[in-house]
């Protein structure tokens, strides 16, 4: 007796809205390929990687057979595919505010006068990577020393920066979550 796979609704992602955008192009060209594909075949058809391919195949979205060790798609599942991604909703990534984590934290004392970008990222637990982009957005004040090139800021920029400010604690109180990009 053998184990059915139990298949689940499609999930709208950024794979299917492209495979939409090309649905017509993909169905005249479906005719040439071979009978069965194998999962990196069929992403490369698609153009698309090969991560989400294994995920539907996992998932039972795409039915699949097995030639040796390999699972392979026919040609017929492909046809499913696109029809599923035209039926499919469309994505809309979800909104985050920019330096969330530095602005959670705002609250959290500050005990030295000046920092690094490494101390500051360690006493907000966040990557050195994000305050660079904070002072190159001009969310803090930051001055750089001459000979080794630095970043150091001083205490009372980092309480005054636009990240703290009362201004976007308000913007952020009034701020709509159930708002899609789309």
């Amino acid at each position: 007796m053998s184990k059915k796979r139990r298949r689940r609704n499609w999930k709208s992602s950024f794979t299917l809205n492209r495979i939409r955008r090309d649905a017509d192009k993909l169905r005249s060209q479906i005719a040439t390929l071979p009978r069965c594909l194998s999962a990196r075949r069929l992403a490369n058809f698609l153009c698309v990687s090969r991560t989400p391919v294994l995920q539907w195949i996992r998932r039972g979205n795409l039915r699949t057979l097995k030639r040796g060790k390999r699972l392979v798609v026919e040609r017929g599942q492909i046809e499913i595919l696109i029809a599923a991604a035209c039926n499919a909703a469309p994505y809309c990534p979800p909104i985050r505010p920019r330096y969330l984590k530095l602005r959670r934290q705002r609250r959290k004392k500050l005990s030295q006068s000046k920092y690094t970008v490494k101390q500051l990222a360690d006493h907000f637990q966040c990557r050195p990577s994000t305050i660079r982009r904070a002072i190159r957005d001009g969310q803090f004040r930051a001055s750089r020393k001459k000979k080794s090139g630095r970043w150091h800021l001083k205490v009372e920029d980092i309480r005054w920066s636009r990240l703290f400010s009362r201004r976007w604690k308000e913007n952020w109180d009034n701020f709509d979550w159930d708002e899609k990009i789309c």
